[in-house]
This record gives structure tokens, C-alpha cells and sequence, in this order.
């Protein structure tokens, strides 16, 4: 039986799976699905119907150093005959030490977008700390844990070893791309709920209201402003008898989550949920962030807005990548996002 895979890092990344599989299940195909978990991530309990594989959470960390996870053995065990990868991230090491095996072993490997590190150019925003960390991880995985397949990629999108790529806004020139579908209708989209387990979430109340996701900056200063102008929006939003829904990031700073939380009129929304999904069920409301990619499920019922000039000097996002997200400059902007919608 031929195999196919899917790694999986994210909830974006799970949501993306069932959706592909729900468009191209056949009776004579297994569908394998690899967790790899880090952080707070899959703090919900599934009903995926698939077979399922996981790395464990401490995979990676120092604390390999007391126990040894047997990546090879797990390979062997759970990737067998495995005729095409799905994957959203080929620049990680975990993911290239699989993505160059199964290549080797004659897989076709496919790279579904993720963020908007297809669209623009990341590494170089990264601070020289965290290049340092991942320079480090990366001799040891390779040379101290002796993970041979591992290699080492700045970009999203720059490992040969990816036959195809996948994007919502195909760049004309680009070698290896492919038009990304990720339409579902009503009898998909209710499997989708049942297997992410749920059916009796609250994202179905989501009208007429704001919706906002956060991302989880690393930086404090950031993270202030990003509080000083949420009050504002919780204001406005009360002023205009409008709900104000917060979804937070996994990866959220304690502090900054809860002071977020604290905010008079908010709303909470289920963290184990995939903020693509609650826009695929969210209708005619306000749906915002600094510039999170979540933004790209489009409903037409909606109005989207980046709101990351507030925040940052140095980002631009060429407006035609994606017309239908307005951006917010300044705080009038803002103010009229929320009274005229």
C-alpha cells in the first residue's frame, strides 16, 4: 500500500492536512500524520481517523543529553513505503532530517506554504542571538547527536530536495509552483470539526464582532505597544456594542497573555482551535491582526486588516500579494475600522 505523509508542526499545519486528504482520499491510500511537537502545541485531543506518529515534546532540547531520543529507529518503524511528502516547513532541522531520507528513498516531496515566509524574505530580521541558537542546535543534532540527514537552510522554500511548492498567491517565475486549494465545503468542513474534536466550541457565536489574533513577539517593547493599542480597540469595540473575540498565539509571553486577557469586554477563544478554521466559521465581522498569515483564509463576508505599520517601521507586504487585507496606519485607521464595519 502506498503511504502518504504529512509533518506536522502547527495546527495550521493539521488543519492543512485534512483538508488535502478530505480533497484526495481514495480507499486503496494511507495517510500517515507525524506530530512534532515542541511547546504548546496539539493541547487538544484529536479524532483523526489516520494513522499518527509523534516526536516527543523533548525532542531537541538539552535534556536529549540525558535521554537519547533514537530518531533513526523511529524512522525505520513508522516511515515505510512512503510515496509522497507533505510538509510546510523544509528549513528546520527536524523536518530536513525526514524530508532528505524519504527523498533518497524516492519520495516526491511537497512544500505547502507557511506564513508568509513565501512571499517575504525572513532570515534576515532575525536578531543575531537567535541566529547563534540556531547555529548551535544545528552542530548539535549533526555532530554531537549524530543526526547525518540534517542540513542546514536559511530560507523558506530553499531545500532541492522540494519537487513541488503549494502557495495561495503563486509568484509568476518561480520554478516548482503550484496553485494551493483550500476551499472546503459544508460536508468537509463538518469532518474537519469532528476530527480536531470541536463541535461544541463556541466559534460558531462569532458574528457582527471583532476578532483579533495575536502572534507571540519575543520582544517587550514590542509586546507593550501591542497592549497600549489592544485597550484602544477593547474601547472602541465597547463603544460600538461590538464582541471582541482574542485569539491568543501558542507561543504568547505569559504576562503579555494574561494582561491581554484582562482587557474589559474580551473574549477568549479556544487555544487548541486553528485560527483558519474559526475564520472559515467566523461571518461579517471585523477580523484583524499585525500581520498574521491566519488572514489568508478568506471569507467574503469578512473585512481584514494588518495593522503591523503601527508596530513596525521596517515590514512592508507588496499590497498585491493580497488585495482583499487592508492596512491600518495609523490610529484613525483604526478607530474607522472598527465604526465603519
Amino acid at each position: 500500500m502506498n503511504s502518504t505523509l504529512f509533518i506536522i508542526n502547527t495546527e495550521y499545519h493539521l488543519l492543512n492536512a485534512l483538508i488535502v486528504v478530505l480533497k484526495d482520499s481514495k480507499p486503496e491510500k494511507e495517510y500517515v500524520f507525524l506530530f512534532v511537537k515542541q511547546g504548546n502545541r496539539f493541547v487538544k485531543s484529536y479524532n483523526i481517523p489516520f494513522k499518527t506518529v509523534i516526536i516527543p515534546n523533548e525532542f531537541g532540547s538539552p535534556y536529549l543529553f540525558g535521554k537519547r531520543f533514537n530518531i533513526k529507529k523511529f524512522y525505520q518503524e513508522n516511515l515505510k513505503n512512503i510515496d509522497v511528502v507533505y510538509c510546510f516547513v523544509d528549513n528546520e532541522f527536524i523536518n530536513t532530517y525526514f524530508i532528505n531520507r524519504l527523498k533518497k528513498e524516492g519520495s516526491e516531496i511537497r512544500l505547502i506554504q507557511e506564513g508568509l515566509n513565501a512571499y517575504i524574505k525572513t532570515y534576515k530580521n532575525i536578531s543575531l542571538r537567535k541566529k547563534i541558537n540556531r547555529e548551535i542546535k544545528y552542530y548539535l543534532f549533526k555532530y554531537i547527536l549524530g543526526y547525518n540527514c540534517i542540513q542546514k537552510f536559511k530560507e523558506w522554500g530553499s531545500n532541492p530536495n522540494v519537487d513541488k511548492i503549494y502557495l495561495l498567491s503563486p509568484e509568476k517565475g518561480r520554478n516548482k509552483v503550484h496553485k494551493l486549494d483550500i476551499s472546503v465545503n459544508s460536508d468537509q468542513l463538518k469532518k474537519v470539526e469532528t476530527y480536531l474534536n470541536i463541535e461544541n466550541s463556541n466559534i460558531d457565536q462569532i458574528e457582527n464582532s471583532i476578532i483579533f489574533f495575536s502572534q507571540g513577539f519575543f520582544t517587550a517593547k514590542i509586546r507593550e505597544k501591542e497592549l497600549i493599542i489592544l485597550k484602544q480597540v477593547a474601547q472602541l469595540a465597547e463603544s460600538q456594542n461590538k464582541k471582541f473575540y482574542l485569539k491568543l498565539h501558542p507561543r504568547e509571553k505569559m504576562d503579555t497573555a494574561e494582561a491581554l486577557v484582562k482587557l474589559k469586554g474580551v473574549k477568549l477563544l479556544d487555544g487548541g482551535i486553528p485560527s483558519e478554521l474559526i475564520l472559515l466559521k467566523t461571518k461579517r465581522s471585523i477580523v484583524f491582526s499585525w500581520y498574521s498569515a491566519s488572514l489568508l483564509f478568506y471569507v467574503d463576508t469578512n473585512a481584514y486588516f494588518w495593522a503591523y505599520p503601527l508596530l513596525f517601521d521596517n515590514l512592508n507586504i507588496p499590497d498585491h500579494l493580497f488585495p482583499y487585507i487592508k492596512r491600518i496606519n495609523s490610529n484613525e485607521q483604526l478607530r474607522l475600522m472598527i465604526k465603519n464595519n
